[in-house]
């Protein structure tokens, strides 16, 4: 479970990428089929996977890419007020929690997402994060909820249908988050540390976007 009667164990995480592709696409700023930011998907996702944590924790790279996510949730509140409203049967109304922004440094090109788990880590040493990026765009809760129910220390993570670890879907216990050096990939990481590996239940919960023809595709509601 992720709460005990101290409150919520798992604290959700969404990290922002400095650069979401090679070809330096906003990924997050994107708009889905649905006319919501990819952004706003990813917070909704992990709101509603916990949907009692009063807090969304955002890792970002700039204060500039804070202003950036800040200006555009202005407009998300309503929206999701009316997303709760009708869901309001599966788990009651559930306030949209606060979001609490963790500026890291990138020591080196490749090391973003070690570093913003490592600088998550620094501030809640004793945290589990359940973590998420803005990669995966068909990443749902139930996928989440999935994690959860699988969880086993000190890291488990989904691997992809090529057998690819994604750490960046994941829930991350602090004996996991301790090992974290820029000098290692996180996919080494996870099997060093002995994480387990789950399979999802869905292949296209892992199925990320890695070029812009990819990203027109999925934008346009392409299956191809």
């Amino acid at each position: 479970m992720e709460y005990n009667e101290d409150g919520p164990i798992l604290k959700p995480l969404l990290v922002i990428r400095k650069t979401s592709s090679q070809e330096g696409i906003r990924k997050e700023l994107s708009l889905l089929p649905n006319g919501k930011l990819l952004y706003e998907h990813s917070l909704q996702t992990l709101h509603d996977a916990l949907p009692r944590a009063e807090t969304i924790y955002v890792s970002v790279h700039s204060e500039s890419q804070k202003d950036a996510l800040t200006t555009k949730n202005l407009h998300r509140h309503s929206d999701h007020q009316d997303h709760d409203h009708d869901h309001d049967h599966e788990h009651g109304p559930q306030a949209f929690p606060k979001l609490e922004f963790i500026l890291y440094e990138e020591q080196r090109d490749t090391s973003g997402p070690i570093t913003a788990l490592q600088t998550a880590h620094m501030k809640y040493p004793e945290s589990k994060f359940l973590v998420t990026s803005c990669d995966f765009p068909s990443l749902g809760p139930a996928a989440l909820q999935q994690l959860i129910l699988e969880y086993e220390e000190p890291v488990t993570c989904f691997v992809d249908g090529k057998g690819d670890i994604e750490p960046l879907i994941g829930i991350w216990g602090p004996g996991a988050l301790g090992e974290l050096d820029v000098k290692r990939n996180l996919e080494d990481l996870v099997r060093d540390v002995g994480g387990k590996i789950v399979k999802p239940l869905r292949d296209e919960w892992v199925r990320g976007l890695e070029s812009e023809e990819e990203s027109v595709k999925f934008m346009r509601g392409s299956s191809d």
